[in-house]
């Protein structure tokens, strides 16, 4: 029958879908599950089946959702197939209590346990007093139903320290795929891109992300300000006005670059300073993607970003969350970013770089998963 890939739930766009992508690539007879589907014409060639929660009020609802998820990844049938391969970041990992049932073997890759229980000072939705109230039993819950026989990977050593703490797990440490090969030449630009791109000009930091609070663009905006730097921030979401406003009150030089295509979005990266990424992330793809375009990397010493600048060495980190920052301390650090950067050959910046390629992630998978002589014989 194959195997089935199991995903919380698909969207356009998202650095779990990316992952999810790699696989359904690679493995093109499987079927994939997932809570609902946003993106009917993602996976064509699958075949895509989603919950009884996409039929409901609920979809897309993923608070209101949440006291139905575990059980239906604990009571999803998986009978028939060789295997499943579980894409979670909230509760699919409880998909291994299905697989003890039906003795089919399942492998999660954890992008990270739930922020919204085990990291909550990283996650807007756990500082509502109902959460701080139930946080506890939910941990105790998500802990009870992780199965002792299902294997783990996750996307960072971050991330492994965290599912160790959560779960009592020992996960592999697997780096999600970065689509390189795309960074290596400029893409194209279409007559609107070209002018938004000559409109931006030269000389700024710049900075990329979903405009929302847990992204922290209120600390690029600051940081900019306090270097005496111009900023383009490129991307949308909720916080836009909230960012905006910000600037005008820190009398800060910000241009904002609403859903940018992601060549004119490239463009704009390339032809900054550096790149300014002040979250605490599970990994995050898009600093790896900045050094792939040379740009120099400023990133929070917490998080998986500073795990795949410490592999590249394309810049340095900066202390993002202590806030009491002199201008000096931050054009210093934008210097020592550059310098950095420009110490690397272009050899030498792409060898490193190839832990994170697309293949590297697959290969590293499927060996994993004990199948590389199944599927690559």
């Amino acid at each position: 029958m194959g195997g089935l890939i199991v995903h919380e739930w698909i969207e356009p766009t998202g650095g779990a879908e990316r992952v999810v992508d790699a696989w359904a690539e690679h493995f093109p007879d499987a079927d994939i599950f997932c809570l609902w589907d946003d993106d009917a014409a993602r996976y064509e060639g699958h075949t895509v089946r989603e919950s009884w929660l996409a039929g409901s009020a609920l979809r897309g609802r993923k608070a209101p959702a949440l006291p139905f998820m575990s059980r239906i990844w604990r009571h999803l049938d998986v009978r028939g197939y060789d295997w499943v391969l579980a894409s979670s970041h909230s509760l699919a990992h409880h998909v291994g209590r299905a697989g003890d049932r039906a003795g089919v073997p399942v492998y999660v890759y954890a992008h990270t346990p739930p922020r919204y229980l085990w990291a909550p000072e990283l996650d807007d939705r756990a500082q509502t007093p109902v959460a701080r109230l139930v946080s506890p039993m939910l941990r105790r819950l998500d802990r009870k139903h992780v199965s002792p026989k299902t294997h783990y990977a996750a996307n960072s050593a971050f991330v492994r320290e965290r599912a160790a703490h959560a779960w009592g797990v020992d996960a592999e440490v697997i780096y999600p795929p970065v689509e390189l090969e795309a960074l290596r030449t400029r893409q194209p630009l279409d007559a609107h891109d070209q002018a938004v791109l000559a409109s931006v000009g030269t000389g700024y930091l710049v900075a990329a992300s979903r405009f929302a609070h847990q992204k922290r663009l209120d600390l690029a905006i600051r940081f900019a300000a306090t270097a005496g730097q111009r900023l383009v921030v490129c991307g949308r979401g909720p916080e836009e006005d909230a960012l905006r406003q910000l600037a005008r009150e820190l009398k800060a030089d910000v241009e904002f670059v609403i859903n940018p295509s992601d060549a004119l979005m490239r463009a704009i990266i390339r032809g900054g300073d550096a790149f300014l990424f002040p979250p605490v992330e599970d990994f995050g793809i898009v600093p790896v993607e900045a050094m792939a375009l040379g740009v120099p990397v400023i990133v929070n010493p917490r998080g998986g970003a500073a795990e795949s600048l410490d592999i590249v060495g394309g810049g340095v980190t900066f202390p993002f969350d202590d806030g009491s920052w002199t201008p000096e301390a931050a054009r210093q650090a934008i210097t020592a970013a550059q310098l950095t950067s420009e110490r690397l050959s272009d050899a030498e910046r792409w060898r490193r770089l190839s832990r994170f390629d697309a293949a590297a992630h697959v290969d590293r998978l499927v060996a994993w998963m004990g199948l590389r002589e199944r599927v690559c014989g």
